[in-house]
């Protein structure tokens, strides 16, 4: 799964570590296809919000709607939970992402961020209605 990420989100992606310390706090949903890893979601649980800190769909797979299906998964979470969001930052220049969130419903509040490498980001972000 952390092979995943990393192909697919490059130097965004976390660790295994990293990924590993989602047990206490957060989760890690997949998607399997014919026995292989198609895509995996990986999220926190905060005390407002699930936080999506990372989603990839391996290319092999994209559009076939599994990264759609996962945030949809994890809009029913919220819901069932009482979350009233789901949140995400997205670096400025990864337009396909930006796109794949405002498509499911998202609001992008742009720049409203930095990465440590001085990189402009949007937080993205969807209320999630009982």
């Amino acid at each position: 799964m952390a092979q995943l990420f990393q192909r697919t989100l490059g130097r965004d992606a976390w660790s295994l570590e990293a990924l590993l310390s989602l047990q206490q706090d957060g989760q890690v949903w997949i998607v399997e296809q014919e026995y292989t890893l198609a895509g995996a979601m990986a999220f926190l649980c905060e005390p407002f919000a699930f936080r999506i800190v990372q989603i990839a769909v391996d290319p092999l797979y994209r559009h076939r709607g599994y990264g759609r299906d996962l945030v949809h998964s994890l809009v029913e979470e919220a819901r069932r939970q009482g979350y009233p969001a789901l949140v995400a930052e997205v670096r400025m220049e990864n337009h396909e992402a930006i796109a794949f969130y405002k498509k499911l419903g998202f609001q992008v509040f742009p720049r409203a961020l930095r990465y440590p490498d001085g990189s402009p980001g949007a937080v993205v972000s969807m209320e999630v209605h009982p």
